[in-house]
């Protein structure tokens, strides 16, 4: 099951992805599927990238790289929720949070096999 046929069914409306050819090529089919263009974000995601995907309010991807994967969803989610950078061969994962007011939900799954 690839990325885009996981996200198929859930209405995204924003894509961000960093200026890297791994990165893009991950992003750009559910970008394509749903119609909206990549947004791109710096190499070390900061609090004013995170704010604004909090104040979204809509459902996005954001794909990122191994050493900076935590520090989205940990600024995400307000706590240590992945502890370390992911392993360099970790390609797989994608990392579902859920934020409606102050309730935060976080789920971890795997795509593609």
């Amino acid at each position: 099951l690839t990325l885009k046929d996981l996200l198929q069914r859930k209405k995204i409306s924003a894509v961000y992805s960093t200026n890297t050819i791994r990165t893009m090529s991950t992003a750009k089919p559910t970008a394509d599927y749903f119609h909206v263009t990549i947004q791109q974000y710096g190499p070390k995601p900061d609090s004013s990238f995170i704010l604004a995907l909090k104040l979204l309010k809509k459902n996005a991807l954001i794909v990122g790289h191994s050493n900076t994967v935590d520090d989205i969803v940990n600024g995400l989610t307000g706590t240590t929720t992945v502890a370390a950078d992911l392993q360099d061969n970790e390609y797989d994962n994608l990392f579902v949070i859920k934020i409606n007011g102050r309730k935060i939900k976080f789920q971890k799954k795997k795509y593609g096999k």
